[in-house]
Order: C-alpha cells, then structure tokens, then sequence
C-alpha cells in the first residue's frame, strides 16, 4: 500500500509521506528516488538515510574507502581493485620508479597512483605520489626528463 497524502499548503497541494524512520510527515521531495518501490520514492527520508549511511560509514570505514577507491580507479581509469592489487604484486608493492613502499604515500589510503598515458588513458603501471607528481610536471615527455636527467648529472656535487 502506497503511503501518500495530498496536503493543501498555502494555495497548492503538495504530496506528503509518512518516514518510516523518524516517523515524520514530509513533502516527497524530501525522499530520495527509487525505481524499486512502489511509490517511486524510498521509505526512510533524505535526514534518516543520511544519517544512517554516516553511521554505517564510521562502523565500516576500512570497507567504505575499499568500496570509494573500486569506484575512482573504475570510474577514472577504467581498471579493476583486481588490476591494481595485481599490479601493486607485479611490482613488488613499491613505486615503479623510485622503489618506495607504502609506508611513505601520504593520504588517507596509503595508495599509489595509476599512472596513465594522457593520450590514450590506459594505465601503466603504480607510482607513489612524488613520482607521479615528478612525471606529470615534465609533461610525460621523455625529451625533458632525458633534459632533467641530463641537468641533474652535470650538475651533482
């Protein structure tokens, strides 16, 4: 049974529902969407799903950032957590350039980076954040970091 009233506020009637949390009489605008219900709109209102989500958040953190970091490396560079962890196995679980591990990344996660090619946005390999950072500054361009390399070498003590 579909749980909706039509109530008259000022000169317009605005549909309400009853939260099945707080146990409150809102406006649906107040409820987030949702296909699977049969009102189209979910039980609990925008305040109660909030706050029961940030609940659930602090009681998982370590599965909440594990799910957060799945969805960025999806969403950014199209790979799996699977891709990364192999990767990170692949290089010994340290930077593909410097050789650091993960007790130096800085960051909530201690993560390495998915360094891509800016071209064609396949991944190539995990750097640490310096690293990462070195290489995006000289562009990806190999003729600078040779130019880089080459100032650097005669102009070491």
């Amino acid at each position: 049974m579909v749980n909706i009233q039509l109530v008259k506020i000022g000169k317009k009637l605005t549909s309400m529902k009853t939260c099945k949390k707080c146990g409150e009489v809102k406006p649906l605008t107040d409820f987030h969407k949702a296909k699977g219900c049969k009102d189209g709109t979910r039980h609990t209102c925008k305040r109660c799903h909030y706050a029961s989500n940030l609940k659930w958040k602090k009681t998982n953190i370590s599965k909440f950032r594990y799910q957060q970091r799945s969805s960025y490396l999806k969403r950014k560079y199209g790979v799996t957590m699977e891709w990364y962890e192999n990767k990170l196995e692949e290089q010994k679980e340290v930077c593909a350039i410097c050789s650091c591990d993960s007790s130096g990344l800085r960051g909530k996660d201690d993560m390495f980076c998915v360094d891509h090619c800016h071209t064609t946005g396949q991944p190539r390999a995990l750097l640490c954040h310096k690293c990462n950072a070195g290489i995006g500054m000289l562009k990806d361009n190999p003729i600078l970091v040779a130019r880089a390399w080459t100032y650097l070498k005669q102009h070491q003590h």
